[in-house]
């Protein structure tokens, strides 16, 4: 599964999370790739998480979340409140990354894509086909009356 933004209306969508039982095996990518260890240059990459894709994931009670915030802040080493400055106003000390970071989580359009994988045999097809989402929330800011939800 997957987690997409679009901010021209659809017409082209970045993927912001993925959601897998094997990340690196599926989507190329390892778990909580985003970590400070990486650098601070991936911070756009998006994450892969394998935490809420198993089968009883929603009979537990976990919930499926996008790390967005806790993903900047572990890449670039910054403080919560630092975090929301440089969102706003940018960056100007690092040459790399000058713009408001706030540009890249700005959308007009958020989508969720049930991935189906490839399959090299049909034994194993059954196992992975099943998918089970019981409630959706997006938390965020409304840009234009500066609400949050």
């Amino acid at each position: 599964m997957v987690v997409e933004k679009s901010s021209n209306d659809g017409v082209s969508w970045s993927p912001l999370e993925f959601f897998s039982r094997n990340c690196s095996r599926i989507n190329g990518m390892f778990e909580n790739e985003w970590s400070a260890k990486f650098g601070n240059s991936l911070w756009k990459r998006p994450n892969c998480s394998e935490d809420t894709a198993s089968w009883d994931a929603i009979s537990t009670g976990r919930d499926l979340t996008v790390h967005l915030a806790d993903k900047i802040r572990a890449m670039k080493g910054w403080s919560l409140a630092q975090t929301c400055k440089t969102l706003f106003n940018g960056n100007a000390s690092d040459s790399n990354d000058p713009e408001p970071a706030i540009k890249f989580f700005l959308a007009n359009k958020i989508r969720i894509r049930l991935l189906r994988p490839g399959f090299k045999n049909q034994k194993t097809s059954w196992q992975s086909l099943h998918y089970g989402i019981s409630n959706i929330n997006f938390s965020g800011s409304d840009e234009l009356n500066n609400r949050f939800s």
